[in-house]
């Protein structure tokens, strides 16, 4: 069965399996747009997220398997019989490893979602080179959430035509920039973990730092759970609520006009995604994946997670920003949202498949 000279995948492939680590609310969505595109039958494979989840069957339209990351699984055992194609979340999880090469080996096809952003360091020169001896030819093709990621697997050696596109994304029907950002309450919004990787500790006493003339009439609202919590000063300024469901957290970014995100180590960072999509100013560390596809000229700016100097720089010029600085900066985040999307997640996995077979 062929369309336009290629085979049509649909025809081979009964049964695909997503194996994802800390499967997380937005990629039940994500694999969701994918099963509801596809005939073929769908199964999600997945060890449990931080953070309390809810209706995970629901939103991606299939079964999911919770296991342990090193459980001792077999296809036979998860399945009944081996699929025709497997897409893992990376190569860190063993459980998804033994998955992967049963179905390679039953002559199946294996994908890997890559995260990892390409910051160059010696490192990641030693990670490469690991790589591509005993990891590259495991994979028929990779899926990435954005620029960054591509970038990584250049460097790793990968070609081109087995990287694709479109691994993350927010929910557009959740997060949208229902009011002007000019219209909001002078708030800057943290959303994530409460822990050292986030730096939250460093973009409270950057925020505190100011000189109290610059951030009189604002606020920074951290929501989020994690073991420093009780370490975040104590102020009338800052606002710490706990983890909230992404349906009430959408109210959260329309509530902002600055977002930032100061990670020492960030993979990609969904939350930016559902940050431009609300139509805030970004703040992002260089350090940051997602920085690259979602800030620009005119509604954001990178700062090093290390230097609390470039953090406090940001977020006063952030705060300063004119009415007309901030319609451009909406606009700007708005079209830069595009980059991502439920739909390109489907694509890119539709693609990647289609090309490998």
């Amino acid at each position: 069965m062929r369309c336009d000279g290629k085979i049509v995948w649909e025809s081979l492939v009964k049964r695909i399996v997503f194996c994802w680590s800390g499967f997380p609310q937005y990629a039940a969505r994500c694999v969701g747009a994918f099963a509801a595109r596809h005939v073929a039958d769908c199964i999600v494979v997945a060890t449990c997220p931080r953070v309390p989840v809810e209706g995970m069957e629901r939103l991606c339209g299939c079964e999911v398997r919770w296991i342990e990351p090193d459980s001792p699984v077999d296809c036979r055992s998860l399945f009944g019989k081996t699929p025709d194609a497997v897409l893992t979340t990376g190569w860190g999880v063993s459980a998804f490893n033994r998955l992967r090469d049963e179905v390679r080996s039953s002559g199946g096809r294996a994908y890997a979602m890559v995260d990892n952003n390409f910051i160059p360091s010696f490192k990641e020169f030693l990670k490469a080179a690991r790589f591509r001896l005993f990891l590259k030819h495991k994979y028929d093709a990779f899926l990435v959430p954005g620029e960054s990621g591509r970038k990584l697997l250049d460097f790793y050696g990968v070609e081109s035509a087995r990287v694709f596109k479109g691994m993350y994304a927010a929910d557009d029907s959740l997060f949208s920039c229902a009011i002007p950002l000019v219209k909001r309450p002078r708030k800057i919004l943290f959303v994530g973990q409460l822990c050292d990787r986030k730096n939250v500790l460093m973009l409270a006493d950057a925020f505190l730092g100011l000189p109290v003339a610059s951030r009189k009439g604002w606020t920074l609202e951290i929501c989020g759970c994690g073991p420093q919590r009780d370490e975040i000063p104590s102020s009338e300024s800052i606002a710490i609520r706990d983890f909230v469901q992404p349906e009430k957290l959408a109210e959260l970014y329309r509530s902002a006009r600055v977002f930032c995100l100061p990670s020492k180590e960030e993979h990609w960072g969904v939350v930016l995604h559902e940050a431009a999509l609300s139509g805030c100013y970004i703040l992002a560390s260089r350090q940051t994946g997602a920085a690259l596809d979602f800030i620009g000229k005119e509604n954001g700016r990178v700062f090093d997670a290390d230097s609390p100097v470039e953090l406090a720089r940001a977020l006063s010029d952030a705060m300063a920003l004119s009415d007309a600085e901030l319609e451009r900066a909406e606009r700007e985040s708005v079209c830069r949202s595009k980059a991502a999307s439920l739909q390109r997640f489907a694509d890119g996995c539709s693609a990647m498949i289609a090309m490998s077979r």
